[in-house]
């Protein structure tokens, strides 16, 4: 767009104007050829279950300046190779539509080491805390043997316990240690450890628990009191933990309530709460 600004400007009027703009399309015309070329020989050295996207022009110049940054810091910190933008930039648009809201605290059911965690707490209102609840010692036993009877699901028992207290506090807290006094990493059994929150306020809720019981308990506990215009994101809605689906679809359908998919790597989906969808 600078280059044909800068033609408009200089040349408009002249008899030269036609030639370079002209010159110019034909210049652009290659550009594209070039970056088809480029795009295709990507995708065709990748796996079957990888896609090529360009990155929204949006994104680095004006609403997400970070987010190259931000997606380096979650894939370095994950222990396997997450490359995830649609789930970065998705969560980055969501919390700054609920950080307009005038009240209400941030919430992650499921934290595992944290590295999600740290871009809600760097995203979210500077005002508001950020409550993590994980048993922080994995799948619990009895979530297990409910995932087996409700979904046919075997899942271990203990998965995702290569974690603790400290390397995810640290974790979340990087580049933001100041705040550190809202932060409340929540360890225990939930439901069990929602009690005395029960009448709090929540503009944003993550739940990525994995398995049937606990999203359902999370679904359960938080819905009524996120504030009208707050987001309720589901992880693994479309993903490989049918639980989570089955949860959802077990608590949002008899309400009427329409879930909207989130075309990321695990699939998420997401609620926004109003007065209509109690």
């Amino acid at each position: 767009m600078g280059i044909k600004k800068t033609l408009e400007d200089n040349l408009k009027g002249t008899p030269l104007f036609g030639f370079a703009k002209g010159g110019y399309h034909i210049l652009v015309k290659v550009k594209h050829s070039i970056i088809k070329s480029y795009l295709a020989s990507i995708q065709a050295l990748l796996p079957a279950s990888y896609y090529v996207q360009s990155i929204p022009n949006y994104i680095e110049q004006t609403h997400h300046k970070g987010f190259f940054g931000d997606e380096k810091h979650y894939m370095s910190n994950w222990p396997e190779p997450v490359k995830d933008g649609t789930r970065i930039i998705t969560t980055k648009y969501l919390i700054d539509i609920v950080n307009k809201l005038p009240e209400g605290d941030f919430a992650e059911l499921g934290t595992y080491r944290g590295a999600f965690a740290h871009l809600i707490f760097k995203y979210m209102d500077p005002k508001a805390s950020l409550y993590c609840f994980d048993t922080f010692e994995g799948f619990a036993s009895q979530d297990v043997g409910i995932e087996l009877s409700e979904t046919g699901d075997k899942v271990k028992t203990g998965y995702f316990s290569d974690t603790s207290l400290d390397q995810v506090r640290d974790l979340i807290l990087q580049g933001n240690e100041s705040r550190k006094d809202q932060i409340r990493l929540v360890k225990g059994y939930f439901p069990e450890t929602f009690a005395g929150l029960e009448d709090k306020k929540w503009r944003f809720v993550l739940l990525d628990a994995d398995l049937y019981e606990p999203m359902k308990n999370g679904m359960e506990k938080f819905w009524d009191n996120i504030v009208d215009g707050g987001v309720l994101m589901i992880h693994d809605y479309m993903g490989s933990y049918v639980g989570s689906y089955k949860a959802a679809e077990e608590f949002f359908g008899p309400r009427g309530i329409v879930v909207i998919p989130v075309a990321d790597r695990a699939g998420s989906a997401f609620v926004i709460k109003q007065n209509c969808n109690k």
